[in-house]
């Protein structure tokens, strides 16, 4: 995990994407791999520790239903893992809201 986070953290490219499909849900795999790269290349706002700890990146691939057992040392399949749920999460339709769910239930007036 280290490894990838290190490569994915000296990459312009990976930050810059991340940057733009940045998610409001902080619990994302997005939001989580954009804060921990930014506490790795020290350009977090607020939040400064050295060593950056990766369990929010896992946290987050367990909620999108990816299991990782801690013997898990296979960085290929790791990366393989994290690139899709990330191209998951990108592609999923934003929860849009009907005008009706704005004004409520209307047959009260």
């Amino acid at each position: 995990m280290n490894t990838l986070l290190q490569a994915f953290a000296a990459s312009p490219q990976f930050l810059t994407w991340l940057q733009l499909h940045d998610a409001l849900d902080k619990k994302s795999l997005i939001s989580s791999l954009q804060t921990i790269l930014d506490c790795v290349n020290g350009t977090h706002p607020t939040i400064r520790t050295d060593p950056s700890n990766p369990a929010t990146v896992i946290r987050a691939l367990n909620n999108l239903g990816w299991v990782i057992p801690e013997q898990e040392h296979d960085p290929h399949e790791l990366l393989h893992v994290i690139l899709s749920s990330l191209e998951e999460e990108a592609m999923k339709p934003k929860k849009v809201g009907c005008l009706s769910d704005a004004l409520g239930d209307i047959t009260a007036i």
